[in-house]
């Protein structure tokens, strides 16, 4: 109970700090007016593999996702966010901002008034992809950042498979594709496994 509570916490503290105004061109866009140390933008995320349900089970065995983040510019961060690694637990969230921009957030005022959160997921690191689009191993992945080029990021993770079929069961439901944050605890704060 306690770790819901410090993750809600962490989410909104983050969100407040990302700053997700209304884009003029369409509600459904955000533009991200601030920057928080364990949040970025999801650049792009796409389904890789929803392997069949086990003999008696309604589920997918394991749903597995590429997550494409571009790094912020500052190489303390850069180095913290690839340095991710399998079993580390990050949240997707979609949020759907209610505000134009400019606008400044109260801390005062009820968080649900300002920032509509419509979906938070957690999934589970399986490794930073390499150019190939392959996995890097844990006892490679020093020498393996240094073949990678750009400031684009892509990492294979594991998401929960009874919560996606729970979430394909909701027709008017489509989280998956509108997931625009991705959110970091801090790990040595961070006590949570997905």
């Amino acid at each position: 109970m306690e770790s819901t509570y410090e993750i809600r916490h962490d989410i909104q503290t983050t969100l407040y700090r990302m700053r997700p105004w209304q884009h003029e061109h369409g509600k459904d866009k955000v533009v991200w007016g601030g920057w928080a140390r364990f949040a970025l933008a999801i650049t792009e995320f796409r389904f890789v593999q929803i392997s069949k349900p086990l003999i008696g089970q309604r589920s997918p065995a394991e749903v597995t996702a590429d997550l494409t983040i571009t790094l912020p510019n500052r190489r303390d961060l850069r180095q913290e966010w690839e340095n991710l690694h399998r079993h580390d637990v990050v949240f997707l969230i979609t949020v759907a901002p209610l505000l134009p921009v400019g606008t400044r957030f109260d801390p005062r005022k009820p968080f649900n008034e300002q920032v509509k959160v419509v979906a938070v997921r957690g999934c589970e690191i399986d490794g930073l992809l390499d150019n190939e689009g392959k996995v890097i191993e844990e006892m490679e992945h020093k020498e393996a950042l240094r073949g990678i080029t750009g400031d684009v990021r892509k990492y294979r993770v594991w998401l929960d498979p009874n919560q996606y079929f729970i979430d394909q069961q909701d027709e008017n439901l489509d989280v998956y594709y509108t997931l625009n944050l991705v959110v970091r605890r801090d790990p040595k704060t961070n006590n949570f496994k997905a």
